[in-house]
């Protein structure tokens, strides 16, 4: 099946191909290709996200109660093809995961905190998911949270913590109520980056592609 643009389409498409164009200069493709990070140098790549949220098109996709465009899904993957021909990486479990769960399930503290700050490009997240022994079968994930008074306390190993290095918070799963069902039971919980016993090491796979172990002690 072959799919024709419409004259709409590859007017957006135009238009953004000449935005990336001149947003991606030599000196901050260089940065991106940079061998200090899965996305590059991190001031490179953060002050690329900001200027694509500046200039709004973080939230192509965004109802527009949140700030958003809230544009076709057409329009939102022509807005990801042209991003990948110019090489941005944008930061789609940040944009795609964490704001419309946030949207659905979150507080309006939580949304006045956090949604903004994505859209304008200023918060990042890594993703925690998968464990060394159960990959991303979350009904068997072991690390545990417990609230003791009002902090909850978190024990555990993540594997596979892609962008870690960029990450403001990590998007982490855990279980919270161990006298569930396996597959209930469990939590997302943002964890600052720089939060005390929070802890990564690197991992270089065979691929070249750099990910990372996290541990929560």
């Amino acid at each position: 099946m072959r799919i024709a643009l419409t004259p709409e389409h590859e007017q957006l498409r135009d238009e953004l191909r000449a935005y990336f164009s001149e947003l991606v200069t030599p000196e901050v493709r260089a940065g991106l290709a940079a061998a200090t990070g899965e996305f590059g140098e991190a001031g490179v790549y953060k002050q690329v996200i900001r200027q694509v949220g500046e200039d709004g098109w973080l939230g192509i996709g965004w109802p527009e109660e949140y700030g958003g465009q809230n544009r076709s899904m057409m329009e939102q993957l022509i807005f990801t093809d042209e991003a990948a021909i110019a090489g941005v990486p944008i930061p789609y479990l940040t944009l795609n995961t964490v704001g419309p769960t946030i949207m659905r399930f979150g507080t309006d503290a939580q949304k006045a905190e956090i949604l903004p700050k994505i859209l304008r490009g200023e918060m990042h997240f890594s993703i925690g998911y998968s464990e060394p022994e159960s990959g991303t079968d979350l009904a068997s994930l072991k690390t545990r949270a417990r609230l003791e008074g009002d902090e909850w306390v978190i024990n555990g190993q993540k594997m596979w913590t892609s962008l870690i290095q960029y990450a403001d918070y990590i998007w982490l799963a855990c279980r919270t109520d161990p006298d569930l069902p396996r597959h209930k039971g469990l939590s997302m919980i943002l964890v600052p980056a720089d939060a005390d016993g929070f802890s990564y090491t690197p991992v270089h796979t065979v691929a070249g592609v750099g990910t990372s172990a996290t541990y929560y002690e």
